[in-house]
Formats: C-alpha cells, structure tokens, sequence
C-alpha cells in the first residue's frame, strides 16, 4: 500500500479440482500395484526417466504396472516412438503401457486403482497432475528440485532412479 496505494489482495489456489480428485481417493479401498505417469508426450518431460525406473524396479519387484499417460501432438510421435521402442529392448512390454490422448474419466478411474503417481520431470515449476495425483490420494514420488518439492513431503523426493525405486 505504501507504494501503490489502496490494493485489493487476493489468493489464486492452483487449478486444480480438488472435489473431484478427492472423490476418487475414497472411491476404492482395494488399490493394486500400479504406478501412473501422467504427462504431456514431449522429450523435456523425460518420461525415459519413469521406464528407467520401471526397469530397476522390475529387477526387484515383478509385481507391479506402470502406466503412462498424457497427451501427444504429431511433432513428438517420434519421441513416443522412441520410448515404446525402449520398453521393448527392456523387455517391459507387460510391465509399461503407454496411453495417449484419453478422457479424464479414464483418468479418474485409473487413479481410483492406482496407489503411486511418479513425476519424472526434474526442475518443473509446477506439476498439476502431482497436485491432481496427490487429491485422489495416489502417493507422489517427484524428482528433488523443482516446484513440486514446495508440496510434497521430503521423503517423496528423489536425485536418482535408484532412490525413486527406494520410495
């Protein structure tokens, strides 16, 4: 006010439509072991980090999916490509399925059966899917520098694959 007079303050809560996560997070007791990935197909989100991790992961524990889903646009379908092609080299076929483009009430009920949300992307100024991942009750695991890491407990954090597969 000193500097700029009379201003009217206000708070912008994120995006997100925390209800409708928070309906889901109730709606199954009986969660399975299935890691998801929600992210935008894009080489910047490093989703390769996420199959690395299903790959460590898999050497130890067999019991589990991943499932990976996000939007595409036809300028990274080569980089989709190229992450289907490494879940086969790494013979994760029946572990790691890939998803594009699906309605956010599949989204919902993957989440509903879900019990990990994993953010591979290091150093994003904000995750919505985390915030969203988190109201659905799903456990977030997110890398350690970025703007997830002002939300989600510290123990939740991770620097390497290795210390993801820890979590």
């Amino acid at each position: 006010e000193k500097d700029y007079g009379k201003v009217v303050l206000s708070v912008l809560s994120p995006p997100v439509d925390v209800q409708t996560y928070r309906k889901v997070a109730f709606s199954n007791p009986r969660r399975e072991n299935i890691i998801i990935v929600i992210t935008r197909y894009s080489p910047d989100k490093k989703i390769e980090t996420a199959i690395k991790i299903a790959k460590i992961l898999h050497q130890i524990y067999k019991n589990f999916k991943m499932i990976i889903i996000g939007n595409i646009l036809p300028d990274n379908y080569e980089y989709y490509r190229s992450l289907k092609t490494l879940i086969c080299v790494w013979s994760l076929n029946e572990t790691i399925k890939l998803e594009c483009n699906v309605p956010l009430t599949y989204v919902l009920k993957l989440m509903a059966r879900s019990k990990i949300l994993l953010h591979p992307t290091f150093e994003e100024p904000f995750g919505i899917s985390v915030a969203e991942g988190m109201s659905a009750g799903l456990i977030p695991v997110v890398p350690f520098k970025g703007g997830n890491t002002e939300f989600v407990p510290t123990r939740f954090h991770f620097k390497t694959e290795e210390e993801a597969v820890k979590i």
